[in-house]
């Protein structure tokens, strides 16, 4: 079985290629061409606030019985 990795990148903006899509296609193809890297498997991110930003969950009061 061949090695494996798994590689982030990050595309910054540019007026031609707002996405990077068109860069991260012409870097899978020089991998592939120049390097015998063949890209398998292609998923955008998901962006995750970090933990400090993170929405903290309601809390919530107990309040007499009877009373709502």
């Amino acid at each position: 079985m061949p090695t494996t990795y798994h590689l982030t990148l990050e595309a910054k903006p540019q007026a031609d290629d707002p996405d990077g899509v068109r860069r991260v296609r012409m870097a899978l193809k020089k991998l592939l061409r120049s390097f015998g890297l063949k890209c398998v498997r292609v998923e955008p991110a998901v962006h995750q606030r970090p933990e400090h930003e993170a929405e903290r969950p309601e809390t919530t009061t107990n309040s007499p019985a009877g009373e709502r």
